[in-house]
């Protein structure tokens, strides 16, 4: 470690600009009786000021309105301004306390990811900046979309073109990998029936069992050598509701997805892959934009983290991270705001059991799954009450296939398959 001077030297001047050393400030002990604030495993900011100089808190003040009136109001990351004396408790992997009293740098922000130990940034001129950069997001209040939002477009833009410009060609390896992978995000999944492996399936959905009362909806599949989807059209009537093209190189990996509205309008998605990320880009007649990005693991070349972003280059929520178990199967989603965890009945499924949306600990929606050869129930929970069940039944006769959808015991659906 004494060989590496410069790294130290480095270190050092990111902690004289950022002010992000809460040693002195943080303690992993109550320092008085009770706290007035608890920030539970989730993201957070609290801010503090220790002076009346009007000059040295009109920065803090007028960066903290902003930030209280984003997210003031939603449970997306909690906000927290302290008085005098207070104390707040971050119950992190381990458990801090902040108090506000005199000895403390006249103003600050204190930053949480909810996992690891609070940062401090003591200048107010650097909150914005270094919010941004702990937490990987924009700061889009009132003020971003007036004065940045065309940058960020623009930035977007630039990202997609880099990525669209990189000579990276998919190699057998990383196409093995793709395709082996049974939570893969990216490679759609054929839906044949193991009996009738022909290259056409026909839908059509019907209001009732009897199949008297036509829907007008008949959706057709067409499937390549390898079954795999090469395209999808939804009918209503004689009208193209829907046209979805898929278009891949000689692995099979889907490069790019060409889809039609029913008015004609034509979109593009460029699927574009190297062994560290895989990138989903959005291209129009005068437009390019990056529509997602999801960084991959080295040896299964899984997802680890993932982005979205909007037409305008704007990330939709924050960066989720994916968690695996020994199959490769995904066991949790996490957006620092809320966890997604899957569990499976058995240690062959591929498909989860239980799924549990999860927000400050608390279960906010839940999909209980039972399945068997001919029916699945699931049945879905909202904070612990049941507000729907379920149920598919599946029949299947030489190359047809029937499904009937049940909500509440009331029929919603009934799909007739027909494997030509």
């Amino acid at each position: 470690m004494t060989k590496k001077p410069q790294f130290a030297m480095v270190t050092g001047l990111l902690l004289l600009l950022t002010g992000c050393s809460p040693t002195a400030l943080l303690l992993e002990k109550n320092p008085k009786s009770g706290t007035d604030f608890e920030i539970k495993k989730q993201q957070g900011l609290v801010f503090y000021k220790q002076t009346e100089d009007s000059s040295a808190i009109a920065k803090h003040d007028e960066i903290q309105k902003r930030f209280t009136a984003h997210f003031g109001k939603t449970s997306e990351l909690k906000v927290i301004v302290t008085k005098t004396d207070q104390v707040v408790k971050f119950t992190n992997t381990k458990d801090y306390y902040f108090r506000n009293k005199k000895t403390n740098p006249p103003v600050g922000l204190l930053l949480c990811n909810g996992k690891d130990k609070p940062q401090l940034v003591k200048n107010p001129a650097r909150y914005i900046e270094e919010f941004e950069k702990y937490f990987e997001i924009p700061f889009k209040d009132a003020v971003y979309y007036k004065e940045r939002k065309e940058k960020i477009k623009q930035l977007n833009k630039q990202k997609a073109q880099d990525i669209l410009d990189d000579k990276f060609t998919m190699n057998e390896k990383l196409a093995a990998k793709i395709q082996k992978s049974p939570y893969a995000l990216y490679v759609p999944k054929t839906r044949f029936s193991p009996k009738c492996k022909n290259n056409k399936i026909v839908i059509t959905v019907y209001k009732d069992v009897a199949k008297k009362k036509k829907t007008g909806i008949q959706i057709t599949e067409l499937y390549d050598q390898n079954n795999q989807i090469t395209k999808y059209t939804k009918m209503q009537g004689k009208t193209v509701k829907e046209e979805i093209n898929y278009y891949r190189d000689k692995f099979s990996i889907v490069d790019s997805i060409v889809s039609i509205d029913e008015k004609g309008n034509k979109t593009k998605e460029i699927y574009k892959y190297n062994k560290n990320q895989f990138a989903i880009i959005s291209v129009g007649k005068k437009s390019i934009s990056l529509s997602a990005i999801y960084y991959l693991d080295s040896k299964t070349s899984l997802p680890t983290k993932g982005e979205r972003y909007d037409s305008d280059g704007e990330m939709v929520g924050f960066p989720k991270s994916y968690k695996y178990d020994d199959k490769d199967r995904i066991i949790e989603e996490d957006e620092g705001v809320y966890k997604v965890v899957y569990e499976y009945k058995n240690p062959s499924d591929l498909n989860y059991s239980n799924y549990k949306k999860i927000e400050n600990k608390t279960v906010v929606l839940e999909n209980i799954v039972t399945t068997n050869k001919k029916k699945q129930k699931v049945e879905t929970r909202s904070e612990g009450k049941t507000i729907s069940k379920t149920i598919t039944k599946t029949l299947a006769s030489k190359c047809k296939e029937t499904k009937s959808e049940y909500n509440n015991g009331k029929l919603t659906n009934f799909y007739e398959y027909s494997y030509q």
